[in-house]
């Protein structure tokens, strides 16, 4: 058995209907979510604008989901840099005003602006919810050491920003030659004082009509890889992805959650509940060998890597 975990990004104000739809979903299923919700999309798109999502989104707790702070207003560059590859996909305005902006950016990815920027939404979120997000995961998996720090100091217990694989999204952007790897840490793993989940993929995001059994049967592949590394299959999607081209992303889904579920490899949870099962040692953590980049990671060709060499005598 290996922890199966249905999580979906980018629920916010104004987007009732989209939440709804996901809720009746999954109750085909029989199935529990964990959806990371924006706190303040922008302008007067605060969650505390939406009482009649907010509403919902207590309900669907009430019912065994989970919802937890996603970002805080969900602008890519937010919490750190996101994998390269992913800036392919966000476009080349996007790589010109980082390439121009980047001492803003490095400014805004020091501890105190970070701290303050995400304790926003979590302030936001408290107003929402009563109770703080014990989860974090920021968008388009952008992060930094500093997101880490700040994340802690401000009181959440875990993370979720590394990618596991890139193959969905490489394969949205009909790239479909992009080999199916699974890259990095592919368990949890502490960072600090906080424990980190890492993401698998999204197989169901911009699927043209023609592809959905080929995108059906990517997660399905990137299943059997999880089962065979004994490794969490965490998988993501969006629900303006899930509802694209007249439901593609809902449409792979159907073809993909009965078969994994059928499995009996497949044991379905909420990300906190596997938070806690990780707390009480149920599952395997990465190994430090295996996390990246590691205290002893410095190229050799940099002076406080020298400082470490052993020199003979």
């Amino acid at each position: 058995m290996i922890p199966f975990l249905w999580t979906n990004d980018d629920i916010s104000c104004g987007q009732y209907d989209d939440m709804a739809r996901q809720l009746d979903f999954l109750t085909k299923y029989d199935l529990k979510g964990t959806f990371f919700v924006v706190p303040i999309r922008g302008g007067d798109r605060h969650l505390t604008n939406d009482p009649k999502l907010v509403e919902l989104l207590k309900q669907a707790m009430a019912d065994g989901h989970e919802v937890h702070q996603h970002s805080v207003t969900h602008k890519c560059i937010e919490n750190g840099t996101a994998d390269l590859r992913m800036f392919d996909l966000m476009g080349e305005a996007v790589k010109i005003d980082y390439s121009q902006n980047r001492f803003v950016y490095e400014r805004m990815w020091q501890v105190d602006a970070l701290e303050a920027h995400i304790g926003w939404g979590r302030a936001e979120w408290i107003d929402a919810f009563g109770v703080p997000s014990a989860g974090y995961r920021p968008g388009c998996g952008s992060f930094c050491a500093n997101m880490y720090t700040a994340v802690a100091n401000l009181g959440f217990k875990w993370t979720s920003s590394r990618l596991v694989s890139m193959t969905g999204w490489r394969w949205s952007a009909g790239q479909y030659d992009y080999p199916l790897r699974l890259e990095g840490p592919k368990c949890p793993y502490r960072e600090g004082a906080l424990v980190e989940i890492p993401i698998l993929d999204d197989v169901a995001f911009k699927v043209p009509r023609e592809k959905v059994e080929d995108f059906a049967d990517l997660g399905w592949r990137l299943w059997e890889a999880c089962v065979e590394a004994k490794v969490p299959y965490n998988l993501v999607c969006h629900p303006q992805y899930l509802a694209f081209n007249k439901g593609t992303g809902y449409a792979v889904h159907e073809k993909l959650l009965p078969r994994v579920l059928a499995s009996g490899r497949a044991q379905a949870m909420t990300m906190h509940v596997y938070y806690q099962q990780l707390q009480a040692n149920m599952w395997p953590m990465a190994r430090d060998e295996d996390r990246y980049p590691g205290p002893n990671d410095l190229p050799e060709w940099h002076a406080l890597a020298r400082r470490n060499m052993v020199t003979e005598a």
